[in-house]
């Protein structure tokens, strides 16, 4: 899914082809209303008290929220190529820490503790 955001960001940002920019729209829609099932349901999966998952959500909304602003006000004041490099280290960053997470290196001992049975 990263990778597609991926593209379709750089689709968004960096042509001006009608039709790209259709195709790339239709594909985040579709990117985005697969994956965010998944991650929620990662979150949850992640912790049983249900912590991770209302985090999650959290953290959709605000992104939802800020993200508009953030984007107007770069674009304002560097343009879209500028979006498209802090978008790019972004991902890199999200998909880092949810690789940290998903192999166990965050959280581990805590995860243990209060889940015995848990496999990370």
């Amino acid at each position: 899914f990263c990778l597609g955001y991926g593209i379709v960001v750089l689709v968004l940002c960096m042509w001006r082809d009608p039709l790209a920019y259709g195709v790339a729209v239709v594909a985040s829609a579709v990117l985005y209303y697969f994956s965010l099932p998944y991650l929620f349901g990662l979150a949850a999966t992640l912790d049983r008290s249900g912590r991770w998952a209302a985090a999650a959500g959290s953290a959709h909304l605000l992104g939802f929220a800020i993200g508009p602003i953030f984007a107007g006000t770069v674009i304002a004041d560097a343009g879209y190529a500028r979006l498209t490099v802090f978008y790019v280290a972004m991902m890199m960053a999200a998909w880092g820490l949810a690789m940290a997470v998903l192999r166990g290196g965050v959280g581990r001992k805590h995860r243990r503790d209060r889940y015995p049975d848990a496999t990370t």
